[in-house]
């Protein structure tokens, strides 16, 4: 309850300096490559300022995953990531890496703790109001055998 109550204290304490995002997107490196375009990721995050070089992120969402290939689930995840943020006048890159937990182990992903890597590109406005795209990994880094990783190429706005 502690982490939540904080959680919501972060979210509304700084929204000057911060701001939400929405993230769709699909699978583009899955190890069944007919099953791409069935394997889709919703997401909603919110990114802000850590220190001068720094920002986070703290994302939940999940993917839909068909399941036409045995064992393979969707799963729902929550991720907090640090990284850097580049504003380049009315363009912006981001990467941030971090932990995640996911709902549901499969075949794909063989632990529910991951390392998630998400990197972003795209056009700002003065208000950093942002529609771009963004590549999504999560990855176990060798907790488990099954580890092949889950990767998302997809859009993002964020207001």
């Amino acid at each position: 309850m502690k982490l939540l109550t904080t959680i919501v204290i972060l979210f509304l304490a700084i929204p000057s300096f911060a701001s939400t995002y929405l993230n769709w997107g699909m699978a583009f490196d899955y190890p069944w490559p007919e099953e791409y375009s069935d394997v889709q990721n919703y997401a909603i995050g919110h990114h802000g300022i850590l220190s001068k070089k720094f920002d986070y992120i703290i994302e939940g969402g999940g993917w839909k995953d068909s399941s036409h290939y045995p064992g393979a689930e969707a799963s729902l995840y929550g991720a907090a990531a640090i990284g850097i943020d580049l504003k380049l006048h009315e363009r912006y890159v981001s990467y941030y890496v971090g932990p995640s937990v996911i709902s549901k182990r499969d075949v794909v992903l063989g632990s529910n703790f991951e390392v998630y890597q998400k990197v972003s590109i795209g056009w700002r406005d003065e208000r950093d109001e942002r529609i771009g795209f963004f590549v999504k990994h999560f990855s176990d880094g060798g907790l488990s055998k099954v580890n092949y990783g889950r990767n998302f190429v997809g859009a993002e706005v964020s207001f």
